[in-house]
């Protein structure tokens, strides 16, 4: 029904979220293994044989499960079978009830079909005891999955105002401001989240809620802030034993150590978050240290290296469809391809860049092409053209808040005034 189909993703997260938390086994998200279907040419609909002998050897899976959902009268069933490598297969179907009861029945007798251990952790569960606040949840959860962020927002304020206490949709609800560029409340809910994570001794929440106030602190110019968020992080997810949570935080590290112009030390953080993503068989994680090494590379005027670095990033965003990751990678390219002077290619790719910017809504992504796009006019002797990427740059990282890309913004508004003969408008710059 339609009940089914609105919940269905937002339910994946979440059983996620139990399983992982409360026991050791580490589950493989549906889109993920879709995505890998699709690249194996396989489909979701053969053998289970077929299925998870491919899933294995691409993503290191041991067990195919296959669950589906219904809301009945009797209340919400869940079902699934699990395969092994074998061919075994197990029904699990716990009774059927309400949401909380759903996924926290599922959830053990998974476990206890794994025979793997279950940790019952005081307030782990993202759950309320409320039916209509985690249908409210759920939604929330679907609506920031498909990309309708303002949706989110409503709905995760609407479980906040009636079950405060629920720290995941605080936490979620601060990623959908931040996705819409609201900084300052985006702040504000993680800080909150961080606070109750920690009382609450959920570790691995206290690990993302961490993350995210350094990128905000990062974006914002607080460098040493940032280092100490992501290291306390990491601290969080190895106490949490969240592997791709500290090979994301290593990654964050780098960056830093980047920004530092201790390039060896990035070097090291980037090598280990890489090794720590292929454990895991992250590739989206993978690829986005391959555009860490890219811009490492580039740094060192390693550009051929720099550039095969980039290419990695972006194949593998390209097969797996990640739209905003792929036009940071399309846009690192085309600027990598200019000094290269391969022109043409510079071009395609910064066009297409700009086409999946606009399809996302993607304002940073957007920003950071204007801001190349100044660059290349600058090369070529336009200081008109170049100003009015530079300004359009400039205002859309003003409203994003982070500094840094500002300050090369108004760089190029100084250059572009000096080459169009405004020596005192650059010196304003």
């Amino acid at each position: 029904g339609n009940t089914e189909n609105d919940l269905a993703s937002g339910l994946e997260r979440v059983l996620t979220r139990e399983i992982t938390e409360q026991s050791p086994v580490h589950v493989i998200s549906a889109s993920q293994t879709k995505q890998m279907l699709e690249l194996l040419e396989l489909a979701p609909a053969d053998d289970n044989k077929t299925l998870l002998t491919a899933l294995r050897g691409a993503m290191g899976a041991q067990f195919l499960l296959r669950p589906a959902i219904q809301d009945t009268d009797a209340g919400y069933q869940a079902r699934a079978v699990l395969v092994d490598n074998d061919g075994q297969a197990a029904e699990i179907a716990p009774p059927p009830g309400d949401i909380a009861a759903m996924v926290s029945g599922f959830s053990r007798m998974l476990a206890a079909e794994l025979d793997v251990d279950w940790r019952d952790l005081k307030d782990a569960s993202s759950l309320s005891d409320d039916n209509f606040v985690n249908e409210a949840y759920l939604r929330g959860l679907r609506a920031a999955l498909t990309g309708d962020n303002r949706s989110a927002v409503s709905l995760f304020q609407s479980v906040l105002h009636l079950e405060p206490e629920m720290t995941w949709a605080r936490y979620e609800l601060g990623f959908a401001y931040w996705q819409l560029g609201e900084v300052d409340l985006a702040r504000d809910h993680f800080r909150g989240s961080l606070k109750s994570a920690v009382d609450k001794q959920n570790a691995r929440l206290a690990g993302h809620a961490s993350t995210m106030l350094g990128v905000l602190a990062w974006q914002g110019g607080a460098l040493s802030e940032a280092e100490r968020l992501y290291t306390r992080a990491l601290d969080h997810y190895r106490l949490s034993g969240d592997d791709h949570g500290a090979a994301s935080a290593l990654g964050n590290l780098g960056i830093l150590a980047e920004n530092r112009g201790e390039m060896d030390v990035a070097e090291k953080y980037y090598l280990e978050a890489k090794d720590r993503f292929g454990a895991v068989h992250d590739q989206v994680g993978e690829s986005t240290v391959y555009t860490n090494l890219a811009i490492l590379s580039r740094l060192r005027g390693r550009l051929h290296q720099a550039r095969s670095q980039q290419a990695k990033a972006a194949t593998i965003q390209r097969q797996l469809g990640i739209g905003s990751m792929l036009v940071r990678s399309l846009t690192q390219l085309a600027s990598i391809d200019y000094e290269l002077g391969r022109g043409q290619s510079a071009r395609e790719l910064l066009d297409e860049a700009e086409t999946l910017a606009n399809d996302y809504e993607n304002p940073h992504g957007l920003a950071d092409i204007a801001l190349e796009r100044a660059r290349r006019a600058l090369d070529r002797l336009q200081p008109e053209t170049a100003a009015r990427h530079a300004e359009a740059a400039l205002a859309a990282f003003a409203q994003l808040e982070i500094v840094a890309s500002e300050a090369a913004a108004m760089g190029l508004l100084a250059k572009s005034a000096l080459l169009a003969g405004n020596h005192e408008s650059a010196l304003e710059w």
